[in-house]
């Protein structure tokens, strides 16, 4: 691609660069890499410490070969490091919350989901954009304790926000079906996005929807 290219081409100038420069440019690098081969990426991050912006790329890297224990271990690990900003600490622990999900460590995330968004509120802002990722990833956690009718109500305050793109309504309404099924007595709403979108499961990927009997 054009960008392998341009990356091959900068390569011979990293000899000279700076550290940072340098792990800026092993940063796109395994961007790069990394849906085709996490392992290389594994080599090429094989840093100690690792440097802030190739944490979240490593770990990724360690779940695509199926390490998601060892992927919340690092994330774990760098969270208690003073070298993160405040933003990138956030997308850490945000990170992190799946990688628990990932790793059966349900209780965990949902402590480190109830942290990040006490974290993110004053910094961001209640009405910031940013929030519906954490709030989304803060529902997911609930979820995956069986806290389903919490989950919900997380998930409805954020569809009542009028300027969600369609892409992202889409997507919490996705969430909020596979909930609201999952939960003993689901609501109307429950019903209604399943009429929506049951007809495009395959396409979807909701292989896990059971059908909700109303």
């Amino acid at each position: 691609s054009e960008l392998s290219a341009q990356l091959k081409a900068v390569a011979p100038l990293m000899a000279g660069a700076s550290d940072v420069e340098q792990h800026q440019y092993l940063r796109l690098l395994t961007g790069v890499l990394l849906e085709s081969d996490p392992a290389r990426v594994l080599r090429l991050t094989d840093i100690k410490p690792v440097p802030p912006i190739l944490i979240r790329i490593r770990a990724r890297a360690m779940l695509q070969l199926g390490e998601a224990s060892a992927a919340a271990s690092l994330r774990q690990a760098a969270l208690q490091r003073r070298d993160l900003g405040r933003s990138r600490r956030l997308g850490l622990q945000q990170a992190l919350v799946t990688a628990l999900i990932n790793s059966d460590q349900a209780e965990a995330a949902v402590a480190v989901s109830q942290d990040m968004i006490d974290k993110a509120r004053p910094l961001l802002g209640a009405d910031n954009r940013a929030m519906l990722g954490f709030w989304n990833t803060r529902a997911n956690a609930l979820a995956s304790v069986g806290k389903g009718v919490e989950a919900l109500r997380i998930l409805d305050m954020l569809l009542e926000r009028p300027e969600l793109a369609p892409s992202v309504r889409q997507s919490l309404e996705l969430n909020r079906l596979l909930f609201g099924s999952a939960v003993s007595e689901p609501d109307s709403q429950t019903g209604e996005l399943l009429e929506r979108y049951w007809p495009r499961r395959v396409k979807l990927g909701l292989v896990a929807l059971r059908i909700v009997l109303l």
